[in-house]
């Protein structure tokens, strides 16, 4: 029989959690509790539509927590320029003046998804908020809209709401309650988080909130009454999504400067240069300076003061370090692992000094195995110095399984190809800016460097052309090749 567990596996997996054992009746209504204004709550309901949507014949009715009208203004606006899109989601007074993050960024990328599948025939995307002012009750407008929607039929029906509303308690009029009572089977699935950020509010303050650390993550089903199951799942540490209105908003007349340090990973197909670049098209002002040779370590920038006299120049907000490959796995020699952590630590100290934020952008291996040990030092390699780590090599296995024909890598079969340089590219900007752009055509109007490229170890800007280059001056990136490796973080 098929489970209610299993409409947990696209979560599960994603977070590398385990299965609930206990196996309970395939739910026709699944309410998804959330916690507004993350990132990965939106993604986590995004795969469980998926994957009913897969194992359907009828197409998913999804609701949101919005008003109806929230949801058709998304569309129109969705259809429009990214440029264009802020007027328009204005004229909905929830995208323009609700302060929590039912009207994140999140969100409106959510809604952009689930147009994708009602437009392939396998959901039908609707508002199921009609509450007005002050009332607190969603179970009988939602209802009522689900069953107008369904029609009769047998589709089943993916809500997602705060979890909040996700009361199991019997006699009361519930949510989940309304829907067990027209004799559709029920679960309620709260989707937990061990700590992280949210954009929320609480005791009527909205913004930023810090969430804490290791909370309380659990994982299980259990069958409360006939027709009525609760499920939990663990998406572990989440991350804040903004508001859409401030993420759309005008970029700040000061460009944001990024520097990288690093080495020929960096500068072959000019990483610096194709992030600036992918901003610009997103409406963020960006620019990128790097202190680059072929073969560096992070160590070797501690010892020749380089990243020290940029930093001392104050026009830095974030500086982006990525360590020669393998040095953390201790690959050159016992020593080399100990001397990696120890310069991140004194770099990522450096950045903070100068009122910069460091991340370390991490490196990769094609071989799996490889890749699995690379990323788990890198990670504890970042914990340990308190820096926030890009998973470059988990997203470049998914990429090698999913898109092999793509330009991962040059021609000398190690350094990054075009598509490698431009995911790399995706997660630093989502690291930056909270989302992940709109796949376009855009062209990098800087010299690409291959990895042959002979470069001095002091800050230059990534847009400059080397006295004596002889490297391409431009690169364009076509939208086809975008969306697929930008789907890589929707659907790591």
């Amino acid at each position: 029989m098929r489970t209610a567990a299993a409409l947990l596996l696209a979560v599960l997996v994603a977070t590398g959690c385990r299965l609930p054992a206990d196996g309970v009746p395939d739910p026709q209504v699944t309410l998804v509790g959330e916690l507004h204004g993350t990132r990965e709550h939106p993604r986590a309901f995004l795969d469980l539509v998926g994957q009913a949507a897969a194992r359907s014949d009828q197409p998913v009715v999804v609701g949101l927590e919005l008003p109806p009208d929230a949801v058709a203004v998304a569309r129109r606006a969705l259809q429009l320029p990214e440029s264009e899109r802020l007027a328009v989601l204005l004229e909905s007074s929830t995208w323009a003046e609700n302060p929590d993050g039912r009207a994140s960024m999140a969100r409106l990328e959510l809604i952009r998804d689930l147009l994708a599948l009602e437009a392939a025939g396998e959901a039908s995307v609707i508002g199921i908020d009609l509450r007005e002012g002050k009332q607190h009750d969603l179970a009988a407008p939602a209802l009522a809209r689900v069953l107008a929607e369904r029609d009769g039929q047998d589709n089943p029906v993916m809500l997602l709401v705060g979890n909040g509303h996700l009361d199991a308690g019997e006699g009361r009029a519930t949510l989940g309650q309304a829907f067990v009572n027209q004799g559709l089977a029920t679960t309620l699935l709260t989707l937990h988080y061990s700590g992280g950020n949210a954009w929320n509010c609480t005791a009527g303050a909205c913004g930023p909130r810090e969430l804490g650390a290791n909370l309380s993550c659990p994982e299980g089903t259990r069958t409360i009454r006939p027709g009525l199951v609760v499920a939990d799942a663990c998406l572990g540490k989440v991350t804040l999504s903004p508001l859409a209105r401030d993420a759309l908003g005008p970029a700040p007349a000061t460009p944001h400067r990024v520097l990288f340090v690093g080495n020929s990973l960096v500068y072959t197909g000019n990483l610096p240069a194709v992030l600036e670049a992918l901003s610009a098209g997103d409406n963020h002002a960006l620019e990128a300076d790097m202190i680059v040779t072929g073969g560096a370590t992070l160590s070797d920038r501690v010892a020749d003061g380089s990243v020290a006299r940029a930093l001392a120049t104050g026009r830095y907000q974030t500086v982006v370090l990525q360590e020669r490959g393998g040095d953390f796995l201790c690959a050159f020699g016992p020593g080399s692992c100990v001397q990696a952590r120890a310069a991140l630590a004194s770099l990522a100290r450096l950045a903070r000094e100068h009122g910069a934020s460091p991340v370390l952008l991490g490196t990769y291996q094609g071989d799996p195995r490889a890749s699995a040990s690379l990323d788990s030092a890198e990670a504890i390699a970042a914990r340990d110095a308190g820096v926030p780590y890009l998973h470059v090599t988990r997203h470049l296995q998914a990429g090698l399984a999913t898109y092999p024909r793509l330009a991962w890598f040059a021609n000398d079969g190690m350094h990054p190809g075009p598509d490698l340089t431009l995911l790399q590219a995706l997660l630093l900007h989502e690291h930056l800016f909270a989302r992940v752009p709109d796949a376009v055509d855009f062209t990098v109007e800087a010299p690409i460097h291959t990895y042959s490229a002979h470069l001095e170890a002091e800050a230059r800007r990534a847009t400059d052309v080397p006295d004596g280059s002889e490297a391409a001056t431009s690169y364009t990136y076509d939208s086809r090749h975008f969306a697929r490796v930008a789907r890589l973080l929707r659907h790591p």
